[in-house]
């Protein structure tokens, strides 16, 4: 490799820094994150790449890549960027199942919906403490958004999925599943019935189409696996909220090689928002597969909200963090179907525009969460819990 391809990136590098280094945020794990971002700027500015072997280089081509990466998204996760009510309800989902909850940092950054899992799995970590002596005690957990729905509640019930795959990519669970199914295929014990279940979800596994190869099938069939999980995932929190987005910009879309047709995410979820009775083989293996790999069970993890406040124009009371969760699905079920309760409620001569009501469903489910986290700290700092 060529020193001057590494010096034109870090050159790069050096452009961005300037605008970064200073950034300040919310929490102290960031800001160490970012402290250690400039530990490593300094050494690597007194790097000569001339002199580096080409084992050497490739490792600080990987280290620059890092930085970059991370800097991009603590760019997005400072104070005035993403509201840090919407990350404190995913750290709580997050809590629930990564045992080392504590080792990692959400952060976010402005594209499309995303996971993305290149600063969670790396082993540049280690590369940058060997070399270095500088040790990252957090990762970042990159997930992205649309820029300009970062302050928009209802849409951003998306992000549950998008913390499915992360979880789903600590802890391994689609490995168990394929393998699970896959074997549930080849059995001869296999009934009838649970194999139509496994077509219905997986048509292409059992009569290979010649569109296909058999390594292209293995491919899509590990994908929609860790798509169904995490619509799974995001079900358990937000109930059916995650789908409303899915539904719109894609309401047909067919089946492609990394993801499921839209109707048949939209079924996995309420065949498992359904009566347990009638669960099939797919949404049976997906539960026990992943309590045996993680302990942790895939089911309703929110608590409702019996509560017309958000209606009467106040935030909602909130008691418990499963609460938290069940405002998503309470804020959507207010928009679609109950907006024209506003004007009789609040006794107003006319009805509110319907971007008005949007924007207050929001701002109010911000604000209920803030009420929480405010009231939470206070007890905290007082003893109460």
């Amino acid at each position: 490799m060529h020193a001057q391809l590494l010096n034109s990136h870090f050159a790069q590098l050096v452009s961005a820094w300037k605008k970064s280094k200073y950034n300040r945020y919310s929490d102290y794990d960031k800001q160490e994150y970012h402290d250690n971002l400039a530990s490593l700027f300094e050494k690597i500015k007194n790097t000569d790449f001339e002199k580096l072997s080409g084992f050497e280089k490739e490792e600080i081509k990987q280290i620059l890549f890092f930085f970059t990466v991370s800097l991009e998204f603590l760019d997005n996760s400072t104070i005035n960027s993403v509201p840090f009510e919407l990350i404190e309800c995913l750290k709580y989902a997050m809590e629930e199942w990564i045992d080392d909850y504590d080792k990692y940092i959400i952060v976010t950054s402005y594209n499309d919906f995303s996971f993305d899992p290149s600063l969670v799995i790396n082993k540049v970590y280690s590369i940058i403490e060997s070399k270095y002596k500088i040790q990252f005690s957090k990762k970042l957990v990159q997930i992205s958004l649309p820029k300009h729905l970062s302050r928009d509640y209802l849409t951003n019930s998306v992000l549950y999925h998008e913390l499915g795959h992360f979880v789903d990519s600590i802890l391994e669970i689609y490995d168990a599943i394929f393998l699970s199914i896959s074997n549930q295929i080849r059995s001869s014990k296999t009934s009838k019935k649970d194999k139509d279940d496994i077509l219905k979800y997986f048509p292409y596994m059992l009569s290979p189409p010649t569109l296909w190869s058999l390594k292209e099938i293995e491919f899509m069939f590990k994908m929609h696996i860790k798509e169904y999980f995490a619509d799974l995932f995001a079900a358990q929190y937000v109930s059916k909220s995650a789908c409303n987005h899915l539904v719109y910009i894609a309401p047909n879309a067919p089946i492609s090689s990394t993801h499921p047709s839209t109707q048949n995410r939209i079924n996995i979820v309420d065949e498992f928002l359904g009566d347990y009775a009638e669960y099939g083989c797919v949404v049976k293996t997906f539960i026990s597969e992943t309590l045996k790999k993680t302990r942790k069970e895939i089911k309703l993890r929110y608590a409702s909200i019996a509560s017309d406040d958000i209606i009467s124009l106040i935030p909602c009371e909130i008691s418990q963090s499963e609460q938290l969760h069940f405002l998503y699905n309470l804020g959507w079920n207010i928009w679609l179907y109950r907006t024209s309760e506003f004007k009789d409620k609040n006794n107003m001569n006319e009805h509110l525009k319907q971007g008005q009501i949007y924007q207050i469903i929001n701002n109010l489910i911000e604000k209920s969460i803030n009420n929480y986290m405010i009231v939470k700290s206070w007890n905290y700092s007082k003893g109460c819990i």
